[in-house]
């Protein structure tokens, strides 16, 4: 698993402490299987995980598994805050308790 963490996180710290925090919970493994399948990686796991999730669990679990995969790829990549607009009506869904 540290491997794992490795070589996702691409040295950045922030995506490094975000995935070795999932480890300690279980129920979020479903969000460690979805980054390592669409292909997040490095700096673009933390802007998911910081900048547009605010360090949310729940709301990463639910855009992760909710939003496609090339918005999520592509909200993800800008470090500009401009990823966030692009999966807004997700984040809307879930603060409203909207099923999605």
């Amino acid at each position: 698993m540290r491997d794992t963490v490795l070589m996702l996180s691409g040295d950045n710290p922030g995506a490094m402490s975000y995935l070795i925090s999932l480890l300690d919970k279980p129920f979020y493994v479903n969000s460690l299987k979805r980054i390592f399948n669409i292909g997040i990686r490095g700096t673009d796991i933390y802007v998911l995980w910081s900048d547009i999730c605010d360090k949310d669990y729940e709301l990463m679990d639910y855009l992760l598994t909710h939003v496609p995969s090339d918005i999520i790829l592509d909200a993800s990549s800008r470090q500009d805050y401009s990823g966030k607009p692009l999966v807004q009506k997700w984040i809307d869904k879930y603060v409203n308790g909207e099923p999605s």
